[in-house]
């Protein structure tokens, strides 16, 4: 569940500077693309969120399984995780981990042309990895003629959560730019008092 939550991060920022980026291109005015406030907080919860999803998948992946070491699914997760296709187990987390980093730079944060190639990524990595078919299916005996892109869900499946991903970036963009006004406030305050 909580991977789940930290994707949304992912997705919510590469749609909302995806389509702040569109707007801002059709405006010949504008120069910025959200105001300040809303652009720092949305790059401070991305940043955190690919900090973080690395240690979160890997307890989610032993938590799912309750810790029993006797247990089949216990032993099907190491083999994922270290098997013959252990790249394809990590190269989505290691995109999310490195595309996020980079935004750790202010250099990287200061131009839009990298902010945008960033959220294409974070978009590109969680559709490609989310639509190829499931792990098992990549077993040697499978390929290549299991090897698919089609997806079990409906369209409505995948709308309602594709807007839940939206909506959870949204909400707590809001969170995190109210908590950074508050802050700005105090410290204000303080500097008066």
């Amino acid at each position: 569940m909580l991977v789940s939550i930290t994707e949304s991060y992912f997705v919510g920022f590469g749609v909302f500077y995806l389509l702040g980026y569109l707007v801002s291109y059709s405006r010949k005015d504008s120069d910025t693309i959200f105001s300040p406030n809303i652009e720092a907080s949305m790059l401070l919860a991305v940043k955190w969120a690919g900090f973080l999803y690395l240690p979160i998948l890997i307890l989610e992946a032993f938590w799912n399984n309750e810790f029993s070491l006797v247990d089949d699914s216990y032993f099907a997760v190491i083999n994922r995780m270290f098997g013959p296709y252990w790249f394809y187990f990590w190269l989505k987390p290691i995109l999310f981990l490195v595309a996020t980093s980079f935004l750790w730079s202010k250099k990287v944060r200061a131009s839009r042309f990298t902010l945008l190639l960033i959220a294409f990524l974070l978009l590109f990595t969680h559709f490609l990895f989310d639509r190829i078919s499931s792990l098992p299916l990549l077993n040697r005996d499978f390929l290549p003629s299991s090897w698919t892109i089609i997806s079990k869900e409906s369209f409505f499946e995948r709308l309602l959560a594709f807007s839940c991903h939206l909506v959870i970036f949204a909400v707590s963009i809001l969170i995190v730019s109210r908590l950074r006004r508050e802050a700005l406030f105090q410290k204000l305050k303080r500097h008066k008092g």
